[in-house]
This record gives structure tokens, C-alpha cells and sequence, in this order.
């Protein structure tokens, strides 16, 4: 399994069960702290459609 879909998976599972906690020192939601990981999964996934277009337009470009 690639590790963006890890890392979107266990993201937003992440997020999800978190989401309601609240930090009792800034107020905000503990949720925050796990956005990284599904904001990298995001950029990877990004990363990946990119690299197989170019794959794709070299390949046909090289017929």
C-alpha cells in the first residue's frame, strides 16, 4: 500500500476521533495536531497523478 494512503487514511481517522477534544491551554481543537499527516497523504497523492501524467505523455509521445 503506498504511504500516501496511509498517511490520508490514518489522517483523517486521526482527525476524526479527535476532533471534539479541546487543548485546555490555547482552546483549540487537538484535532490541529494530526493535520500534518493528512495534508502530506494529500501532497504525496499530488505528487503520484503527476508523475504517472508524465509517464503517460512520455510513453505516448515515444511511439
Amino acid at each position: 500500500m503506498p504511504l500516501f494512503v496511509v498517511m490520508l487514511r490514518g489522517g483523517l481517522a486521526l482527525i476524526g476521533t479527535t476532533y471534539t477534544s479541546i487543548t485546555p491551554g490555547l482552546k483549540v481543537s487537538v484535532a490541529i495536531e494530526y493535520l500534518p499527516a493528512f495534508i502530506g497523504g494529500s501532497l504525496l497523492l499530488l505528487f503520484n497523478v503527476e508523475k504517472i501524467i508524465n509517464n503517460i505523455k512520455t510513453l505516448s509521445l515515444g511511439k
